[in-house]
């Protein structure tokens, strides 16, 4: 399933996005012989102070077979500095067969701390209700990231950022450029 919505979203950030108040793209992912296996829709609003990202990503056909109905959207909603969207909240919504899982980021950018709220509902009931205060601080996610991206690679060959979301990375995303170019 992670391929699928790293090829997903790898097809949507390869394309150029314009800046306009508001830009929709729609994408289907396809693979060889198993034909559409996904699609993604993604909506961004933007004024010169703040901003929002509403992505949604479905999985289709033989892959919708083999996963269930399962179905992400991400959000993110947050503040203009600098050029920048730097995000304030960033919601994941995860839906498969009868469990929801709604995991939310608030980010306290004036004491730099994040914080995590998970809920989980099997069937509609409250299965797990949990807070947590991450161990890093980042004021990207795992959307503005890729919007923030260009600012942030100079003349190094290679990253460390932290980014919202990666818990299992404990926020970081390694970035090796394999050319200038």
């Amino acid at each position: 399933m992670k391929k699928i919505i790293t090829l997903i979203l790898a097809m949507l950030f390869s394309t150029e996005i314009l800046w306009g108040t508001v830009t929709r793209v729609n994408y289907l992912g396809k693979f060889g012989i198993l034909g559409t296996i996904g699609s993604i829709k993604t909506t961004i609003n933007r004024t010169p102070h703040s901003y929002s990202i509403d992505t949604k990503i479905d999985v289709k056909g033989v892959a919708k077979v083999l996963l269930g109905s399962h179905n992400i959207r991400n959000i993110s909603k947050g503040h203009i500095e600098n050029g920048l969207m730097v995000s304030d909240l960033y919601q994941s919504i995860e839906r498969y067969d009868d469990t929801v899982l709604n995991q939310e980021y608030w980010v306290n950018h004036k004491t730099k701390k994040v914080t995590k709220k998970i809920k989980k509902y099997v069937k509609g009931k409250v299965v797990k209700d949990e807070t947590e205060i991450l161990d890093y601080y980042a004021k990207d996610d795992l959307l503005t990231f890729y919007f923030n991206l260009n600012n942030a690679v100079k003349n190094q060959k290679s990253y460390r950022f932290k980014v919202i979301g990666l818990e299992k990375q404990e926020g970081n995303v390694n970035l090796r450029l394999l050319s200038q170019k």
